[in-house]
């Protein structure tokens, strides 16, 4: 099959696989907590936080505005993986 196909021996084994245990060849959803906020809704807190870093209140009742109902943590933690923290100062870059 691998041959005639013009694919790997070990595509063909994992898809046979796939078959007897699921019954479909269809990639499956992964495991996993969905996110809580939108992508829109992050670049919308980014600006906000840039604009006054140190307001996470305000921050939390524009995200209710948005339609993105959140809590401080999730907000704050939006923030760090974006580069923005409390001081109002950015991620240092490595040189």
């Amino acid at each position: 099959m691998s041959a005639a196909m013009k694919v790997p021996k070990n595509t063909v084994a994992s898809i046979i696989l796939k078959w007897k245990k699921f019954g479909t060849t269809k990639t499956l959803p992964r495991a996993g907590h969905l996110a809580k906020l939108s992508n829109r809704g992050r670049k919308a807190l980014v600006r906000e936080g840039n604009k006054n870093p140190m307001a996470l209140t305000g921050l939390q009742s524009s995200s209710v505005e948005m339609g993105d109902p959140s809590r401080r943590t999730t907000i704050s933690a939006a923030l760090h993986q974006s580069g923005l923290y409390g001081s109002g100062q950015t991620k240092a870059t490595p040189q």
